[in-house]
């Protein structure tokens, strides 16, 4: 890989993490369409374990798909 871009596996953690991030309020939104609202604290219910998973297989996909 070239030096000048990074490790894939840190680029492919941190792309899959902000993904996760920015779309992670619709997914509630989506989730909780049939339930009564709970303020505006749900929008960030779960952000931590679903970033985490995503990055971590963000990190595995670009990484071993650059090799």
């Amino acid at each position: 890989y070239d030096s000048l871009h990074g490790d894939p596996i840190i680029c492919g953690f941190v792309a899959a993490a902000i993904a996760a991030i920015a779309t992670h309020p619709l997914d509630v939104l989506k989730t909780r369409a049939m339930t009564d609202a709970e303020g505006p604290l749900v929008f960030t219910s779960g952000i931590v374990p679903r970033t985490l998973h995503a990055a971590i297989g963000g990190a595995a996909f670009f990484g071993v798909l650059s090799r």
